[in-house]
């Protein structure tokens, strides 16, 4: 965990930046689709 190394402002700016990432309009599920159809098209990495 974060928090013990974080101000409550950080903790709350990390906090949000994750929320955003992994929303269902976010960067994190676009990726991970990316990542599977990739995974899906090549034989070996």
């Amino acid at each position: 965990s974060l928090k013990p190394l974080l101000s409550e402002q950080e903790y709350s700016e990390t906090e949000k930046i994750v929320h955003d990432f992994i929303s269902d309009c976010g960067i994190g599920p676009k990726l991970q689709k990316k990542l599977l159809e990739r995974y899906e098209k090549t034989d070996s990495w």
